[in-house]
């Protein structure tokens, strides 16, 4: 659901595979943060944050659970960048502005607030 963790994620400009990030559950209360690269680390749930496990190589660089005012996961924040949730906000929204990655097609959606949303 809207409230799990587990989900696609993307920084944006994504300049490189570190950028494109999969959560994955990987036991109760624990989660495993996969990038294209294919580095991966643990993270442990403490609600509206993600503590990183000893395998991360940014030690003590937590994610931050970034929320809209109705409870749904926009993103997470980690190393001080937002790495945007794919699919959060409606499909179809106006004003979206088409990219590409290497494996295929992204859309950047400019929110009312002044922040930005991505989609594929």
């Amino acid at each position: 659901g809207s409230g799990s963790v587990v989900g696609d994620y993307v920084r944006t400009p994504a300049e490189n595979d570190w950028h494109r990030v999969s959560v994955e559950q990987s036991g109760a209360g624990s989660y495993q943060w996969r990038n294209m690269a294919g580095v991966s680390w643990g993270l442990v749930d403490h609600g509206d944050r993600l503590e990183v496990a000893e395998d991360c190589p940014y030690p003590g660089q937590d994610c931050v659970v970034q929320k809209d005012h109705n409870g749904a996961i926009q993103g997470l924040i980690f190393n001080q960048e937002m790495y945007h949730r794919s699919g959060y906000a409606a499909a179809g929204d106006a004003g979206a502005e088409e990219r590409w990655w290497p494996s295929g097609k992204y859309y950047v959606y400019d929110q009312a607030d002044g922040s930005k949303m991505v989609m594929w």
